[in-house]
Parts: structure tokens; sequence; C-alpha cells
């Protein structure tokens, strides 16, 4: 990166990742059929996870109010 008095210039590299939408997607109230092998391999591996702390995902957990949100 390079600056001038009025002028900043540099050089960045960017790296996306897309894939095409799907064309079709099943009703939501449609039971999956099979899952893969390596899909029950995620799922077993998941399910061993401990819940974080605070509660289940999906729970919200209020912070505790402050006077001034800015100052710690």
């Amino acid at each position: 990166m390079s600056t001038n008095a009025e002028v900043v210039s540099a050089q960045i590299v960017l790296s996306s990742f897309w894939s095409p939408l799907p064309e079709k997607l099943p009703s939501i109230t449609e039971a999956i059929s099979s899952l893969s092998d390596e899909e029950l391999a995620v799922l077993n591996t998941l399910s061993t996870f401990t819940t974080p702390l605070g509660g289940a995902a999906g729970e919200l957990i209020a912070a505790p109010a402050r006077e001034n949100p800015f100052s710690f």
C-alpha cells in the first residue's frame, strides 16, 4: 500500500466462490428420503458436540443493560 498527501492506492486480492441455485426444491413437509454415508458421518460428529453456554441453539441471551452502551 502506498500513500501520497491526497492519494491512497493499494493492491488487493479477492477470492469468491459460488454455486448455481438448485433447480428444484422439495416441499418443506416432504421427508428426507435418504442421507449419504458422508452426511450421516457429519451428522454423527455434530451430535457429539455439547450445547454452548447459555442454552440451546436459537435461544437468545440478553446482555446486561448499561447506562452508556459505548462505555465498557
